[in-house]
């Protein structure tokens, strides 16, 4: 007979940053919570990731996903990832 261990919770869905495009601009939605607009696809995304990274440092599984692709919801960034590549998304890093 083979002994099984206690059975574990399934992981929770990571907490999601989703940028979205409509008629009034950029936006960012966490949840129930939408930030915008944006004027330019860039500030969206760099605040997603300024307040995702800030999410995860706090230990919360987090991911930042652009829901404009048109090849779908592409995931930019996840908590578990380390430093956001801008280069990879396309964009130049914010100055500070």
């Amino acid at each position: 007979m083979v002994k099984l261990g206690p059975k574990r919770p399934p992981a929770a869905s990571p907490q999601q940053y989703r940028l979205t495009r409509n008629s009034h601009g950029w936006t960012v939605q966490a949840g129930s919570d939408r930030h915008g607009p944006y004027l330019s696809r860039r500030d969206a995304l760099l605040d997603a990731v300024d307040a995702a990274q800030a999410a995860g440092d706090r230990g919360a599984s987090v991911e930042v996903v652009d829901c404009t692709a048109r090849s779908g919801d592409v995931v930019l960034w996840r908590s578990d990832s380390g430093a956001f590549d801008f280069g990879k998304a396309g964009i130049a890093p914010r100055n500070h």
